[in-house]
């Protein structure tokens, strides 16, 4: 059986390779405002104080802090189905959201 896995964003890497203007206007908070560039870098600064090491960059229910997504199980068909027809390209206006409860 085929497994999908979202994407994650290594919070140590995003630190490491910073640029600001890479992150205006993509990241929302848990109350839905559209955080600033330094407000997403102090944050990530304090989720991995807390331990974080990846957060998912979409919903994700089999997500792990340390490890990122564990997987998700597809049919064989439906894996090569989707393989076939390719993803589509987010949309700019898409943001990331970080969720404070991992």
């Amino acid at each position: 059986m085929s497994r999908n896995f979202h994407l994650r964003i290594d919070l140590r890497g995003a630190l490491r390779n910073w640029h600001a203007h890479e992150w205006r206007n993509c990241v929302k908070a848990d109350d839905g405002h559209t955080m600033t560039p330094d407000e997403v870098q102090d944050e990530f600064f304090n989720m991995l104080q807390k331990g974080v090491r990846f957060i998912p960059c979409g919903p994700c229910d089999n997500f792990d802090a340390e490890k990122g997504c564990l997987g998700h199980p597809v049919e064989t068909d439906q894996g090569q189905a989707r393989l076939r027809a390719g993803t589509p390209k987010p949309q700019s206006s898409e943001t990331c959201h970080i969720d404070n409860k991992i």
